[in-house]
């Protein structure tokens, strides 16, 4: 027993350096609905009155539960969101470079073509005289 609370203690530890806010509240949320599921137990126990105390708690422990994941979820989506936008921000950039790149090679071949035009009618004007 001594071996599983060191390690539980390390976890903590660990989870505590990282900053993990998920972890945190997901952990709480479960610890709470733990609490919650033996006061029921205590309090069903007791009688008709109690039941209705009991499922007041449990809703109340269920909708703080439901508040911490949606809140855990739309921070998650927020941050891949963000990573989404930068990375697509990043895409364009190259794309714009490469469009800048085929415009110029696009540009030379027009001045190409010009030039072997006007060396085409100078061979037909030399060949006319």
């Amino acid at each position: 027993m001594a071996g599983n609370s060191a390690l539980r203690n390390r976890f903590c530890l660990v989870s505590w350096n990282f900053n993990c806010k998920k972890t945190h509240i997901l952990r709480l949320s479960f610890v709470l609905f733990c609490c919650t599921t033996r006061l029921i137990g205590a309090l069903v126990n007791a009688g008709g009155v109690a039941d209705e105390k009991a499922e007041h708690v449990l809703n109340a422990a269920l909708e703080v539960s439901r508040n911490s994941i949606r809140s855990v979820m739309q921070e998650g989506t927020r941050e891949k969101a963000a990573s989404m936008r930068a990375e697509v921000e990043t895409g364009s950039g190259r794309v714009a470079v490469l469009l800048r790149q085929v415009r110029m090679v696009s540009i030379l071949n027009v001045v190409a073509s010009c030039i072997t035009l006007v060396a085409v009618a100078i061979a037909v004007w030399a060949v006319m005289h």
